[in-house]
């Protein structure tokens, strides 16, 4: 839907272009996807868009069940707002002390 509107707006090269940039980052989720991120960061067109989404889809299915879910070894972690975990998960409260860059106040 992103890169469809993207397309709406900025027309099919410019889009292309600017959608590179937000790809990677959808792809997070997806499980293995570093061919796919190869890829994505070189699209130009919808057809490109389309066929690197295919080919991914093809060659992503080594990693998943018959359903399509990822197998249990390559499944991400849920995805939990950092607000909605407890106190004493976060890595800040962990700290002992402020990490502070060495060299000259001007410098930091």
């Amino acid at each position: 839907r992103h890169y469809d509107l993207m397309i709406e707006v900025f027309g099919e090269d410019r889009g292309s272009v600017q959608f590179r940039k937000v790809a990677p980052w959808y792809a997070k989720r997806f499980g293995p996807v570093k061919p796919f991120n190869n890829a994505i960061v070189r699209i130009s067109s919808r057809e490109e868009f389309e066929g690197i989404l295919n080919d991914y889809l093809e060659w992503r299915r080594q990693f998943t069940d018959d359903s399509g879910e990822l197998l249990p070894r390559y499944r991400l972690p849920p995805m939990v707002a950092s607000f909605m975990e407890e106190e004493d998960e976060h890595q800040a409260s962990l700290r002992k002390k402020i990490a502070v860059p060495s060299g000259p106040v001007e410098v930091w």
